[in-house]
C-alpha cells in the first residue's frame, strides 16, 4: 500500500550501547534525516517533521528499528511515535520489543 502523509516523528531509544551512540544516530538519520536529537542518560530521542512515502507507519518503524539494532550491535528498545498533521486520530505509536527484534533481524523461528 502506497502511503504519503505528513508527520512529526519522534523516535525514543532506550538501553542502547553508549559506545555506539554516534553509529545509532547516524543509522537512524540515514533512514530518515532526523533534524533534532537529544541525549539523556537512559534515553536517546530523535525528531523531525516530514513526509513518509511508499510505506506504512509499521513498515517504517520496522525499517528504522532494524537500522538502529544493526548499528547498536544488538537489541535496544525502539519506540516510533508518529503524529499526523492531516488526520484524526492524530497519533500512532509503534514500539519494537524483543520479539520484534527476533522477527525483524531473522533470529527467531521461521
Amino acid at each position: 500500500m502506497w502511503v504519503s502523509r505528513c508527520y512529526r516523528m519522534t523516535i525514543r531509544i532506550k538501553g542502547w550501547n553508549k559506545e555506539r551512540t554516534d553509529r545509532v544516530k547516524d543509522a537512524a538519520k540515514k533512514e530518515w534525516n532526523f533534524e533534532n536529537s537529544y541525549e539523556e542518560p537512559d534515553l536517546l530521542t530523535l525528531e523531525r517533521e516530514g513526509n513518509v512515502c511508499g510505506e506504512t507507519e509499521g513498515q517504517f518503524a520496522d525499517r528504522l528499528a532494524k537500522a538502529i539494532w544493526t548499528a547498536n550491535g544488538g537489541y535496544c528498545g525502539v519506540e516510533v511515535e508518529a503524529v499526523y498533521f492531516e488526520e484524526e486520530p492524530p497519533m500512532e505509536k509503534h514500539v519494537r520489543g524483543k520479539e520484534d527484534y527476533k522477527r525483524i533481524m531473522g533470529k527467531g523461528k521461521k
